[in-house]
């Protein structure tokens, strides 16, 4: 089952859902040592004894936090486990962002030329620092970039819940509608 509003994570105390996907949920948190909003990631109950997600859920944990850029999420923290059995990491909360997929959906969004660049060069910029410490997002897609209010950082991205090392193989390859068309032929 779910969490519920207000229960604790150690010193985190979850406050309401965020958004989920096929894998995970993410809640708003407060972290009552620091007095600051987090963002927590779990894997569905469902999925948590399967060993196989537990570690990719993991290993993105770890990625992600081996990832010094700013316009890729930081974590804060990794567990492996809750009373429950399912793994959980702290993140950033970004609390103006908005995914750029709902963006889409909810108005005729049209940035001015220079903000489109300043995007793209942002999120070209932290694929290639992804790809310079060895590993593949494989799931580029509007939900999992973040469109800030902040000049020096207008994007964020996300979820790399199937990034994998350049020569690992792995059965996942993202989101169809979103594959590179090699990827797809491949069926890599």
């Amino acid at each position: 089952a779910a969490w519920a509003q207000g229960a604790t994570l150690g010193s985190y105390r979850l406050e309401r859902l965020l958004g989920h996907g096929s894998l995970g949920e993410v809640y708003l948190a407060t972290d009552t040592r620091l007095n600051r909003q987090v963002a927590i990631k779990s894997l569905l109950p469902k999925w948590a004894s399967r060993a196989e997600l537990r570690e990719r859920f993991v290993k993105e944990a770890r990625v992600l936090a081996d990832l010094d850029h700013p316009h890729v999420v930081k974590i804060l923290e990794l567990c492996e486990t809750d009373l429950a059995g399912r793994p959980w990491f702290a993140m950033e909360y970004i609390p103006e962002a908005r995914p750029l997929d709902t963006v889409l959906e909810g108005t005729a969004y049209a940035p001015t030329p220079r903000a489109a660049a300043t995007q793209a060069a942002a999120i070209a910029g932290a694929v290639a620092h992804v790809h310079g410490r060895g590993w593949v997002h494989r799931d580029i897609k509007p939900a999992n970039v973040l469109l800030t209010q902040d000049p020096r950082r207008p994007v964020v991205l996300i979820d790399l819940g199937i990034a994998k090392e350049e020569d690992a193989s792995i059965g996942f390859t993202g989101t169809p509608v979103y594959q590179a068309l090699e990827v797809a032929a491949a069926g890599a």
